[in-house]
């Protein structure tokens, strides 16, 4: 069988394309009256008088970001006492530099990984990581990068054409991993596949209860182990 590029992205697509049919089922209680609605921003500036900036503010980044932020922190399972955030700062010569630092590094930073400091990852406006715990997990995530270092020195690989042949690279794998996965009888609904960044894919199954690390880590490395057959 010959795998592409282009069947991944059709198969990203398809998952996509679930997710945006089970969103247009999806409703927001308004909150001044109460009724369900689908686009219920223009419900309260049409019946209310709220406008649309104000609504958002007040109650879509608290309420429906919140619940998808309180989701991210259930399903991934962080530890909240510890986490890594981006912050920038000014070289001598005054050039900006990213750096990343540990809360426990900088008292004044936040003690815990807070819904309120997820919220803010989640609009742009700070980058957290997140750190999980040294025995068990709700994740398993596989990190398939194809980085042709060749492109690095004569191109920039984040533009687009870049990113496609490198992503391109990364599919075949991509495949050979989710079909081994699939062989042991995980469902593809439970299979999730994401972009990661310019050079490749991850693979992400998620867990009701915690695993212990040892398990998911013999886990992982039998299903890359066969990939290599």
């Amino acid at each position: 069988m010959i795998i592409t590029y282009s069947d991944l992205e059709n198969k990203i697509n398809n998952q996509k394309k679930k997710i945006t049919e089970e969103l247009s089922n999806f409703t927001i209680p308004c909150p001044v009256c109460g009724e369900q609605y689908h686009r219920v921003a223009q419900h309260v500036k049409k019946a209310h008088g709220i406008e649309i900036p104000t609504f958002k503010e007040t109650y879509y980044y608290t309420t429906a970001t919140g619940a998808l932020a309180n989701r991210i922190l259930y399903l991934y399972a962080p530890k909240r006492d510890r986490y890594i955030q981006q912050y920038i700062y000014e070289q001598k010569d005054g050039t900006p530099i990213t750096d990343y630092r540990t809360n426990n590094q900088d008292l004044d930073w936040d003690k815990y990984l807070t819904t309120k400091k997820l919220i803010a990852h989640i609009r742009g406006t700070q980058t957290l990581g997140g750190l999980f715990y040294p025995y068990a997990s709700k994740v398993l995530i596989f990190d398939i990068d194809s980085y042709i270092e060749s492109i690095g020195y004569f191109f920039n690989p984040l533009d687009p054409w870049c990113i496609s042949f490198q992503r391109n690279n990364a599919s075949t794998p991509t495949f050979f991993l989710i079909e081994e996965l699939l062989d042991t009888g995980i469902k593809e609904e439970y299979i999730h596949i994401l972009y990661s960044g310019a050079k490749g894919f991850h693979i992400v199954l998620f867990f009701d209860e915690f695993i212990d690390l040892r398990t998911l880590t013999s886990f992982g490395n039998f299903i890359i182990n066969r990939t290599k057959r």
